[in-house]
């Protein structure tokens, strides 16, 4: 697996991994579809986003803006074979170098044992953007693994 920096052409390509990713969850159409305008990428967000590739296509990717880790989804296909690790840890590593020493994010419900096996702690609530009435775990985790 290799991890590269997206290019403006890899919009679609993010946006319709996003929206695959979330619906591994089980999330029903209705969900996904009132999700679909946050999980779509523009080409002038690319430059936040890093991807990572196994053998040319992507797998997954981070976007990571100041200390707030904006996005971190994997393909359907490459979850369990280790990408998101590497992904978080690729996260927290360019945020240390930035000198940030903890990112937070809003995570999905399902996401929240990932993260903690990495030390990642829940510090709040914020309200979706997509769903009214939904809440997600704030989670925040210390750059130093």
């Amino acid at each position: 697996m290799e991890l590269r920096a997206a290019c403006l052409d890899d919009a679609s390509v993010v946006s319709d991994l996003a929206l695959r990713s979330k619906g591994h969850w089980g999330y029903d159409e209705a969900f996904l579809e009132a999700c679909r305008a946050d999980l779509t990428w523009q080409p002038g967000q690319m430059h936040t986003v890093t991807l990572a590739e196994t053998s040319g296509e992507v797998v997954g990717f981070f976007s990571l803006v100041g200390s707030e880790l904006d996005a971190l989804f994997v393909a359907p296909e490459a979850i369990g074979q280790g990408v998101g690790a590497t992904l978080l840890k690729a996260a927290l590593s360019k945020a240390r170098a930035q000198g940030i020493e903890a990112i937070e994010f809003d995570a999905d419900p399902q996401a929240v044992p990932f993260y903690a096996r990495f030390g990642a702690v829940v510090v709040g609530e914020s309200s979706s953007t997509a769903i009214a009435g939904r809440s997600l775990p704030r989670m925040r985790i210390s750059t130093k693994l």
